[in-house]
């Protein structure tokens, strides 16, 4: 009813939608949003909602599991492991959400490879992967693994290419690097000590109440995390 602060976007026109608010002075509609009294927020009294379904999703894409492993690596009893997970979102088609009266909340799109952050709260890159190098050798074994998050358009900050012929708004690929060891010690007791974000990345920036992607990347930075645990 009011997409935003300016009164020419309000809905006030559309019977179907003022039907269901309650304000102040009436329910009437009005015609002229920018002269009425009655269809106004100061006025909004009451609303009346429907519970509906979600609209339709198509997606499709790719899933990859990969890891290679060399044996007694330098002659030594150590195995080296390198792996590989990752996954493709070639379409992420969701449909036109419709009221039941068939008012349209929100049309179709394709999310793929898109973000918005601020009303719909949605983070679809069409990559995101794992590689890792592992190393095994009796009681040790220590791990790093580098995580990789699409580049994205951000919906919230975009610019119509086909008709300014200006790069969309994006947010950056995020690639932070954790590295983790663990020993075997004695008495059943295993030992795990983490690095998280081991080169200490920010986040890249993306249009969001936090400035950045709430879902896929941390601010936290360079995070030390150490375990025991003991088996009884």
């Amino acid at each position: 009813m009011f997409p935003s602060a300016t009164p020419s976007s309000w809905q006030c026109a559309n019977a179907t939608l003022a039907s269901r608010f309650t304000f102040a002075t009436g329910a009437g509609t009005v015609t002229n949003p920018l002269t009425g009294t009655n269809c106004h927020p100061s006025n909004f009294q009451g609303l009346r909602t429907n519970l509906i379904n979600g609209p339709s999703v198509d997606t499709d894409g790719v899933d990859l599991d990969a890891s290679y492993v060399v044996r007694d690596l330098f002659g030594h009893s150590g195995d080296l492991t390198a792996g590989l997970d990752a996954s493709y979102v070639g379409k992420y088609q969701r449909g036109a959400l419709l009221t039941l009266d068939g008012i349209t909340i929100s049309p179709a799109i394709d999310r793929a490879g898109k973000a918005e952050l601020l009303s719909q709260f949605y983070s679809d890159p069409r990559w995101k992967a794992n590689f890792y190098l592992n190393y095994a050798v009796g009681r040790h074994n220590i791990r790093a693994v580098l995580h990789y998050v699409d580049s994205m358009r951000d919906l919230n900050h975009d610019t119509d290419t086909a008709t300014a012929g200006v790069q969309a708004a994006r947010i950056g690929a995020y690639t932070p690097v954790d590295l983790i060891y663990r020993v075997e010690l004695p008495a059943d007791t295993t030992l795990t000590a983490t690095v998280q974000n081991l080169f200490d990345k920010d986040p890249p920036f993306a249009f969001s109440p936090y400035n950045y992607d709430y879902f896929l990347s941390s601010p936290l930075g360079r995070v030390f995390e150490l375990n025991i645990r003991k088996r009884f």
